[in-house]
């Protein structure tokens, strides 16, 4: 009688493990991936040609923001040579069901100097979200008279001093 209360008792104890597991294995976790595909160069804001990158903003709920910067500091990529910049991932983290993130994308031309600070081109704003298990996207561009589009793939004209097409897509 005692052993069929301990089959019992391990067999109701390991039920809410189990269950557990399916529950959090029927919503999966993705981790989706922002690529730069290609940067042409319209105009350039200095006669010599820009020094350029990326300025990305991370934004989740309930946690701090995080940045990175494309390529590192104190590298750049110069705009006679973005001919050869392309495929470059951006962004990637893996989000769990029901979880969102806001990228805000910028392209900089570098300055290099205190005396002369970096000049923002453009941004682009990419908002995403695991809706039990299929991402959901959302892009826009500040400042534009262009709708939001949910697309995978997107190209936009970044705009300051200098002019930019810079064509992205999202890797689900």
């Amino acid at each position: 009688m005692k052993r069929i209360s301990g089959i019992l008792l391990a067999g109701v104890l390991a039920l809410p493990g189990a269950y557990a597991v399916t529950a959090v294995s029927a919503e999966p976790e993705l981790t989706p991936s922002l690529i730069m595909n290609q940067i042409k160069v319209l105009t350039a804001s200095e006669r010599g040609g820009d020094e350029l990158y990326f300025d990305i903003s991370i934004y989740k709920a309930n946690q701090p923001t995080q940045y990175a910067r494309i390529p590192a500091r104190p590298m750049h990529w110069p705009s006679q040579y973005l001919d050869k910049v392309q495929q470059v991932s951006l962004w990637s983290q893996p989000l769990k069901a029901g979880q969102a993130v806001t990228l805000i994308v910028s392209l900089i031309e570098s300055d290099g100097s205190v005396v002369n600070p970096d000049d923002l081109i453009g941004s682009v704003r990419l908002a995403l979200k695991n809706d039990k298990g299929a991402l959901q996207t959302s892009w826009s561009m500040p400042n534009s008279l262009a709708g939001v589009s949910q697309d995978a793939m997107q190209t936009f004209e970044m705009q300051g001093q200098g002019k930019y097409q810079v064509s992205f897509s999202l890797k689900k």
